[in-house]
């Protein structure tokens, strides 16, 4: 649609012409709650799949205040957004470098009574040319420093860092949490992967490692998008070593 220059957006109520870009913000997404009496924990609430690169407020719309509520790339405890229903409620804001295959949002068992229904309302919605990369993140998670958005099951997503095995490649990007010229990946390797190569575009790096020493490797973020498509590869473990896992934190 944004490339078909035959479509002209009109705003009914007044007739008026609305540029291109402003389409996103006009709408308001809604999805059904689940509300299931059996949920213990943290469980899905509302799922959007499919969700396009871009910038997404998401409301609580609070009924009682009572429980809590988070926003997940699929539905895992990994997070990329959180707020209580106690108190003062923000909104939340999600920012998508790239597309994702779900945006979850879910809740505690107090938040099913808590809530009495969630907006979804895109902000900006990324052009292709605008986005870091092509692919589609499965998970993702917010550390304090950054977000990460996995494309590939290499990596191993946690709550407060990641790992990759020996011989092993995965692609991610990482979006700073706020305003940065670049992001420190400090890695650990607690076991017998001796090598890891970062590549991102103008950069590229292979350190050597030591056990139990952390290492720490500055990569320039994109300019234009904000953030850095990584590719990061392990190297091999010697045949007569156990398998070992590199640890990432973001800083």
């Amino acid at each position: 649609m944004v490339g078909d220059p035959h479509v002209v957006p009109i705003s009914i109520n007044t007739l008026r012409r609305v540029p291109v870009n402003l389409i996103p913000s006009t709408l308001r997404i809604q999805p059904a709650l689940q509300r299931d009496d059996e949920i213990k924990g943290w469980a899905a609430l509302a799922t959007l799949p499919y969700v396009p690169a871009g910038d997404y407020a998401v409301i609580p719309i609070v009924r009682k205040p009572m429980g809590g509520i988070a926003v997940s790339v699929s539905d895992d405890n990994l997070v990329v957004a959180h707020t209580s229903l106690v108190g003062a409620v923000h909104q939340m804001l999600v920012r998508l470098p790239v597309d994702v295959r779900s945006l979850v949002i879910r809740g505690d068992e107090d938040a099913l009574f808590g809530l009495a229904g969630v907006v979804v309302q895109p902000m900006k919605i990324l052009c292709d040319s605008c986005r870091v990369h092509s692919a589609v993140a499965g998970r993702a998670v917010m550390y304090p420093e950054a977000t990460v958005f996995f494309l590939d099951a290499a990596a191993d997503p946690g709550l407060t860092s990641f790992s990759i095995g020996c011989g092993q490649t995965s692609d991610m990007i990482v979006q700073p949490n706020g305003v940065a010229d670049a992001i420190t990946l400090e890695v650990r390797s607690a076991d017998f992967v001796r090598q890891l190569s970062a590549h991102a575009a103008g950069f590229d790096r292979t350190v050597t490692l030591e056990p139990n020493v952390a290492k720490g490797i500055d990569i320039p973020t994109d300019a234009r998008t904000g953030a850095v498509a990584l590719r990061l590869t392990t190297g091999m473990c010697d045949v007569s070593e156990a398998p070992g896992r590199l640890t990432l934190t973001v800083e």
